[in-house]
């Protein structure tokens, strides 16, 4: 009696000095009119249930109600359960969607606006820091006139709930400096019910609304006041596998839609950026997220008593078996969960070497250059994301940033007129990491378009690393049907005498004068080698830059070259001119290169052979001593000499 008298005159003073907000606009009243009403007096201040046994078949439900939300984290979700244990979301309450700490529910109603007839069962309450005044349910048992029509109208009634909440969320992220933007997203479109298995959340869960995430980057996990989570760490303050080298290495972002496939769709992704990668070749064919979710099982699923995947699993199947295209074995959310492989005949599988699985210490003191390391040494990372407190997901880890001051943020533009977000200083978030995720949510904007600012891609700050709770680095090499190892790309485009060949061991096939360590940026010449941490070395200014030459090609014009030139391997080149070579640098032969000297002399300082090249010499040709060839170098004179 007492803490019921004390809620009660809690709530008078909250109503008298707080402004309320009364949520029962027409998107969210029952799309049948309501004909029954219970009268009844119940308050909660803690997760309760109530039992709606007694109740006929209903095609609507809703509720008056009184929340009292004092704290930044309070949190308040009603949930009809069915007869069959289906549940329907009725009453969502938190800052982010209501920013006040007292909330009047009248008739209100999300997901139970219109029912296909269920029999309820019971009205399900959790509350975090809140308390719940429910004062009356409102139901109605009439049949809908439109028959089929019924699911139509419950994913437009859905839909402009969903735009609704949107825009107060935005309104509270704009008001409070948060730096995330939310949106019309799939998953925010799904139901109750399929949230919570996409999310792999709890009835309970307070997902702090991630599910409507649509850009800017998202803080998760809770602040700690009393730490700073910025650590002083030797790793390069940004870093990003999707653009290296001057080019884009990600396949096209897609949607799971209603689908729990979130591990398929992350392991997938991670295999063909790491076939990208690897051979050095931007490939956009998409790897079969379906054969992953129906054949990669290993276990069966509590509820459904179907087979599911994690990520070991489908990291299994990419090394014992592959995976075929998309275009082969297309995704198709409304599909059984039977594996068709066997049907399917796929002249390309993408498979991997292997996987290295690492778990996330638990230490109050561990920072997250760990990930940075494993991200930066390994590549991109298959990251199963295990936030307590708010959702349960696999996405592929490509790349990090810092927020530094001055730092715009250019959200909050689409769906309300307000200009982008500026970091000031004295943010406290300066110095802070932020992730960036491949997701599998899609791109969908408010309006269904997608532009340039809605990337798919999900931008987080994890104020506690560990939420990452297993991380996975895939290894090489990566096999092919239809790539082999002489595929892999070996290139110098910036000049700098430093080869790309991607991710993997250098392959044989690199010119023989390539260094044993790839360019860490082959865009730009004045970067050398990466170190560990992510740092490329400088080049000095006067660095002599290179060309190649990689077809058969006579050179006829007279030069006085500053650069190095060379040869690659299986290309012949004819020189019918004086040539001349300054400041230390020289023409290079590839092992496998032929260079074809006619009629002209060369001194024989600017020549450097590689083992496994061929020298010609005609129509008098003649080389200049000193002139040095390993063991190995053929030199044929057919008419000349070296002298």
């Amino acid at each position: 009696m007492f803490l019921r008298t004390y809620i009660k005159i809690y709530h008078l003073i909250l109503l008298f000095l707080t402004p309320s907000v009364l949520l029962g606009q027409t998107k969210f009243k029952p799309f049948i009119q309501a004909l029954d009403k219970e009268v009844l007096e119940v308050f909660l201040s803690s997760s309760d249930t109530i039992p709606l046994n007694h109740r006929r078949v209903i095609y609507a439900l809703s509720i008056d109600a009184t929340i009292v939300q004092p704290k930044e984290n309070s949190f308040v979700r009603i949930v009809l359960e069915d007869i069959k244990g289906h549940n329907y979301l009725v009453a969502e309450s938190d800052n982010y969607r209501n920013d006040t700490a007292f909330v009047k529910l009248k008739e209100y109603c999300e997901e139970t606006a219109l029912l296909s007839g269920i029999i309820p069962k019971c009205l399900k309450c959790y509350l975090a820091n809140a308390t719940l005044q429910l004062t009356a349910i409102h139901t109605t048992s009439n049949t809908p006139k439109r028959g089929m029509a019924i699911s139509l109208e419950q994913k437009t009634i859905k839909k402009m709930q969903v735009r609704d909440i949107v825009n107060r969320i935005n309104e509270f992220n704009y008001k409070h400096k948060k730096l995330w933007e939310a949106g019309v997203t799939d998953i925010a479109l799904v139901s109750f019910d399929d949230k919570v298995k996409r999310l792999g959340m709890g009835i309970d869960t307070n997902t702090d609304n991630i599910e409507y995430y649509s850009r800017g980057i998202f803080e998760l996990g809770e602040v700690n006041h009393s730490a700073d989570t910025r650590t002083e760490s030797p790793y390069i303050n940004a870093f990003d596998w999707g653009n290296r080298h001057g080019k884009y290495w990600l396949t096209p972002i897609r949607s799971q839609k209603g689908t729990p496939y979130c591990t398929a769709f992350a392991v997938s992704a991670g295999v063909e950026t790491m076939r990208n990668l690897y051979y050095n070749t931007p490939i956009m064919d998409q790897l079969s997220v379906q054969e992953l979710a129906c054949c990669a099982k290993y276990n069966p699923h509590p509820e459904a008593g179907q087979l599911t995947i994690n990520v070991d699993s489908a990291l299994l199947y990419s090394q014992n078996i592959g995976i075929m295209l998309d275009s082969i074995y297309p995704f198709d959310e409304t599909a059984l969960q039977i594996c068709l492989s066997g049907e399917k005949n796929p002249e390309e599988r993408i498979g991997i070497s292997g996987y290295t699985s690492r778990e996330w210490p638990y230490s109050n003191n561990y920072s997250d250059t760990i990930l940075k390391r494993d991200l930066i040494n390994d590549g991109p990372l298959v990251c199963w994301i295990y936030a307590t407190n708010s959702f349960n997901h696999a996405m592929l880890l490509v790349g990090y940033g810092q927020i530094q001051e001055g730092m715009k943020l250019d959200v909050f533009d689409h769906y309300i007129p307000y200009d982008s977000i500026t970091i000031l200083p004295g943010d406290p978030r300066i110095g802070k990491t932020y992730w960036k995720f491949k997701n599998s949510w899609g791109f969908t904007s408010d309006n269904g378009c997608i532009n340039d600012t809605i990337d798919g891609f999900m931008y987080m700050i994890m104020n506690d690393p560990s939420i990452v709770y297993r991380r996975y680095s895939i290894e090489t090499p990566i096999t092919s049907e239809l790539l082999k190892e002489t595929d892999i790309v070996c290139e110098d485009n910036d000049g700098d005498g430093l080869f790309n060949w991607g991710i993997g061991s250098k392959p044989p096939h690199c010119p023989a004068w390539a260094a044993a360590d790839s360019d860490g940026d082959d865009s730009d010449w004045s970067k050398g080698h990466m170190n560990e941490f992510g740092y490329c070395e400088e080049n000095p200014i006067n660095h002599p830059l290179y060309e190649y030459i990689g077809n058969d090609s006579t050179l006829i014009t007279s030069e006085n070259r500053t650069n190095f030139l060379g040869i690659l391997r299986g290309a012949t080149v004819t020189i019918k001119t004086q040539m001349s070579f300054v400041n230390g640098t020289k023409l290079l032969l590839d092992n496998g290169a032929t260079l074809v000297i006619d009629g002209v002399t060369i001194n024989g300082d600017y020549l450097q052979p590689y083992v496994g090249s061929k020298i010609i010499l005609n129509n008098g040709a003649k080389i200049q001593k000193p002139f040095k060839a390993p063991v190995g170098v053929e030199l044929v004179i057919n008419k000349g000499a070296i002298i």
